[in-house]
């Protein structure tokens, strides 16, 4: 064997083991993350009241219990952990031209780490609410609240 055939395959090798641990996924950091306003997620909102909207998903990772006492209408529960760092794609998730991610503040740790989480896995269109459950509030929006299973 030639040397310099063993050096492109090493190479090669190389290569495909560090995409290999990667899995190819996007870097992604805080600088990533593309904020979005209150007066365009109640546009979004607005717009996508009817139940067959495809126009945004709003996520939001805060723990199940806050969730039930209060989130934006339309709004889905979802924890970083439910969704995988590499794989397929959640179909229920792509099927919305825009991705929102909330939570109580611009410093919400949740909500910044699954909006990070989302990118990283591929998710494209994702955005920020810097304002979060405040500033929602605070320009008179509406709470929904859920009944935890078994509740009364």
């Amino acid at each position: 064997m030639n040397p310099r055939s063993g050096r492109k395959v090493c190479a090669a090798g190389l290569l495909a083991f560090v995409l290999g641990i990667s899995g190819g996924c996007r870097s992604v950091s805080d600088r990533s993350i593309r904020p979005i306003g209150g007066p365009e997620v109640e546009k979004l909102v607005e717009s996508s009241a009817r139940p067959d909207s495809r126009e945004v998903l709003l996520v939001d990772p805060r723990p199940k219990a806050e969730y039930d006492r209060g989130h934006i209408p339309g709004a889905r529960h979802m924890l970083i952990s439910d969704v995988p760092e590499r794989g397929r794609l959640d179909p229920s998730i792509t099927r919305y031209k825009k991705i929102v991610v909330y939570g109580v503040d611009p410093g919400s740790p949740a909500a910044r780490g699954m909006t990070k989480r989302l990118l990283s896995a591929g998710y494209e269109n994702v955005e920020f609410y810097e304002g979060g459950l405040r500033d929602w509030v605070n320009r008179g929006g509406e709470l929904m609240t859920s009944t935890p299973a078994g509740g009364n």
